[in-house]
């Protein structure tokens, strides 16, 4: 989730958002709060040359979360303007949360790290394709090649490359996916006799 101000702009980069960082799914949200708040830290060392007295009133505004952000990257706090250097903006995300603030402040990205079955699945699918991709290779077949793949490998492997056989056979040209319960993983490729 990309939660925060602008974050509509998103909308046509979704799928290469997804992509470039290996997601499930991208979902925006104007939202920032639902996900994560900022805390402001006001830098006491800077400021209280500047401020003296009215120091100890910015500390507790800002503890209180009474501020506001300013479009040009300053804040208000207790009727005092705060430049850049004079305080830091800290993420605070709820327990459990995986969040991390863009480089402006105005948005967060917030992971979803739970690993259903499904996805424990196809993750394990995606290894099987890469280990069938590193035998091309180590084998000098064309990229081209139309193959036929034998996969041998423990009952959870084979479950896998099974739920997601169109897949896997997709992604490395397979003719014949050839799935084998085995104690061990294992991944034989054949290059199929050319066609006609």
């Amino acid at each position: 989730t990309v939660a925060g101000r602008g974050t509509a702009m998103l909308e046509p980069f979704i799928g290469l958002v997804a992509d470039e960082v290996n997601v499930k799914s991208v979902a925006l949200s104007d939202d920032l709060a639902q996900h994560a708040t900022f805390v402001l830290r006001p830098d006491g060392k800077v400021l209280g040359p500047r401020l003296g007295g009215d120091v100890q009133q910015v500390f507790g505004a800002a503890k209180r979360g009474e501020w506001t952000a300013d479009d040009d990257g300053s804040v208000t706090v207790a009727g005092h303007r705060l430049e850049a250097g004079e305080f830091e903006l800290a993420l605070h995300a709820p327990d459990g949360v995986d969040a991390a603030a863009l480089r402006d402040n105005d948005a967060v990205v917030v992971l979803d790290t739970t690993v259903t079955p499904e996805l424990e699945a196809e993750g394990r699918a995606r290894d099987v394709v890469r280990a069938i991709q590193e035998e091309r290779k180590a084998l000098d077949l064309v990229i081209t090649d139309r193959i036929v793949v034998v996969v041998s490998g423990p009952a959870d492997v084979i479950e896998a490359v099974a739920a997601h056989r169109r897949y896997v056979a997709d992604q490395v040209l397979a003719l014949e996916l050839d799935l084998r319960p085995a104690d061990a993983f294992g991944v034989a490729v054949t290059l199929a006799p050319p066609a006609g």
